[in-house]
């Protein structure tokens, strides 16, 4: 307590810190056994208190730390249960009556015997050691451009080719690339991915695959076109009249085979 003053409290809010401080420094004393084992032991080596409650003889043990980090033999128990009241209808001797028996003193045989000491708590010395660890930068993510394909004498890939890539894990460009071709596509493309929703390694290999209509080849066309500008093998001269014909309201079927077959001349 403060100011070197004492007091006494009682409950589990008391003795929840006093069996868990005493569990901590066993764990120190014993690193390698289980905690199972160490509340076994702590329990067993406890000093029995024995007492009366509600008629029944009741034995508790009172935590012994020193036997159990130490080993030392469990301190005999100690009874707490009050002296035999005397029957009814006898009366204690009154020492002012003259009448009754001299009171003798006792034999020394007959002194009550001297409660053992307590067994003093180990001292036990914690020493905490502290290092600091630089923690390591995190990397630089990688910044998306256009491929280096041409400079590398790449050439262009076909529409086929190009589905192969967008596959999962069945062509040679990493996925990152892959996902990274399709960003640059959807900012410099006015059909990318707002028309198409390709803006996915799945769905670009719909639109690839895509041949049920007019429309549907173009898209296919224009998105094996951009993704080899995205490779740096193309340009996009032809992709912006061929997205005109794409963005109009009402192509002709006409206007979109033609339109499909300028693209296609780009990526032979």
């Amino acid at each position: 307590m403060p100011d070197d003053a004492t007091t006494a409290y009682s409950g589990t809010s008391m003795s929840t810190p006093h069996v868990a401080g005493a569990l901590a420094l066993m764990r120190e004393a014993n690193p390698g056994t289980p905690m199972t084992e160490l509340i076994e032991k702590l329990k067993t080596t406890g000093r029995p208190y024995v007492y009366e409650a509600a008629g029944a003889q009741v034995s508790t043990p009172r935590l012994d730390l020193a036997a159990a980090i130490t080993g030392a033999t469990t301190q005999p128990p100690v009874s707490q249960s009050p002296a035999p009241e005397p029957p009814p209808g006898e009366l204690e001797p009154n020492p002012t009556d003259s009448s009754g028996p001299t009171p003798q003193p006792e034999e020394p045989g007959d002194q009550p015997s001297t409660p053992p000491s307590p067994v003093p708590l180990p001292t036990v010395t914690v020493t905490v050691t502290v290092t600091q660890t630089a923690t390591p930068a995190a990397p630089a993510a990688a910044v998306c451009t256009r491929g280096t394909a041409a400079h590398n004498g790449a050439k262009k890939l076909s529409a086929k080719k190009w589905a192969v890539e967008l596959h999962r894990s069945s062509g040679k460009l990493s996925d990152e690339t892959l996902t990274c071709y399709l960003k640059l596509i959807a900012k410099s493309s006015k059909v990318f991915p707002e028309l198409t929703k390709a803006s996915s390694l799945g769905k670009a290999y719909r639109v690839i695959k895509g041949t049920s209509s007019g429309k549907a080849k173009l898209d296919g066309a224009l998105l094996t076109a951009w993704l080899n500008w995205a490779h740096g093998t193309n340009g996009t001269k032809a992709l912006t009249a061929a997205e005109k014909v794409r963005l109009s309201s009402k192509p002709s079927a006409k206007a979109l085979k033609k339109a499909t077959t300028n693209i296609l001349k780009t990526v032979k």
